[in-house]
């Protein structure tokens, strides 16, 4: 068995008054000198958390920025006892993307996934035809995105 040490790494750092706009190279801000950036960003707040990562390069990236596309995969929903059929699947967004696909995959059995097809957002939910024990759902998304739920509605087929 091979065991991968990673050193700890940590951060100290201070953005003050003071240094802020002198580390902006502007030595008496002018309004129109300042960054555009939101009234209510943590970049004005000291206290305000902002996530953060260190690369490989040992610089640390702030996750702030826009977004860029992006893409979530469920689980499975179903029951290896009965087949189920699904005709629509919802996303509960906190912020709605501004196009969004949905691929729709069904399997008999666990372990195997087949595509069958592809539905657009049409609304608040995406149209989708299928039959299977197993179902699961990849969403793609352009632009920001803030998902809180996927729900697919499944009706019981019978057993088999």
């Amino acid at each position: 068995m091979t065991t991968t040490v990673y050193p700890v790494q940590t951060i100290q750092a201070a953005i003050t008054y003071d240094n802020l706009y002198t580390s902006l190279g502007i030595s008496n801000p002018q309004y129109d000198q300042m960054p555009n950036i939101s009234y209510d960003s943590p970049f004005w707040q000291a206290s305000a958390p902002v996530m953060a990562v260190i690369r490989d390069d040992k610089v640390l990236y702030t996750l702030t920025g826009s977004a860029s596309d992006s893409s979530i995969t469920t689980g499975y929903w179903g029951d290896q006892e009965r087949f189920s059929f699904c005709d629509r699947v919802r996303a509960k967004y906190r912020t709605k993307p501004t196009d969004s696909t949905l691929t729709p995959y069904a399997v008999t059995e666990l372990g195997a996934d087949v595509a069958t097809g592809s539905a657009t957002l049409n609304v608040d939910r995406y149209d989708v035809l299928q039959s299977a024990r197993w179902h699961k759902f990849k969403l793609e998304f352009v632009g920001p995105v803030e998902v809180e739920a996927v729900t697919p509605r499944l009706k019981t087929q019978g057993y088999e």
